[in-house]
């Protein structure tokens, strides 16, 4: 099977949202389904408005046929914070005043699971792949080229979080070398979000 790579578009809109929230939907429904605005819908207004964590600059896509199969989110730890200053603009755009303070608390607990990257590394969110297209190398082949331009770019590791239910995942970054370097508990709602662990594979 061939597998392309290239940076996101705009116009992936459509396919990619499925799959960024495939990628962690307990998250991100305790982050983003405040009243009556659920997480796709925020989603979508960040991906399209192009800047933060999640717009449509920060990420790339797995093609195959011309389909967008694969994405992911890239970025630093140096690049972190101006990113999550720019999500912090969108949420104060996209909710009512009234959904502040629900939606602080809601960011205080999960940061207390997903801490920001480390300076160097080469970190990765959003990472989901087509069901359809899933146990056909395409998660594999995805990380191999980011892990090179990781390296290209001077990064001295590439890392992740992947929640503690999610046993394929963390089985797929194992067989790729990846290490478990911590574990968080989830202090917000019980239940709502499973508890979560930071991986990283060191490319020194």
């Amino acid at each position: 099977m061939d597998i392309q790579f290239r940076a996101a578009k705009l116009s992936d809109v459509d396919l990619a949202l499925p799959l960024m929230y495939s990628a962690a939907p307990e998250a991100l429904d305790y982050l983003y389904a405040v009243g009556d605005k659920s997480a796709h819908d925020f989603l979508r207004f960040a991906f399209l408005e192009g800047k933060g964590l999640y717009g449509w600059r920060n990420h790339a896509v797995a093609l195959v046929d011309d389909r967008v199969v694969g994405i992911g989110s890239f970025f630093s730890g140096q690049q972190y914070r101006a990113l999550t200053q720019e999500l912090m603009l969108q949420v104060l755009k996209f909710y009512p005043k009234l959904a502040l303070p629900a939606l602080s608390l809601r960011t205080f607990h999960m940061a207390q699971i997903i801490p920001p990257p480390p300076l160097y590394c080469h970190f990765l969110m959003d990472f989901g792949v087509d069901p359809a297209y899933q146990s056909r190398g395409i998660g594999s082949a995805f990380l191999h080229h980011h892990q090179a331009i990781a390296i290209e770019l001077g990064r001295d590791s590439l890392g992740l979080d992947v929640s503690v239910t999610n046993h394929r995942a963390q089985a797929l970054y194992e067989r790729l070398g990846f290490e478990v370097l911590t574990e968080k508990q989830f202090k917000g709602s019980k239940g709502a979000v499973p508890d979560c662990r930071r991986m990283i594979l060191s490319l020194n």
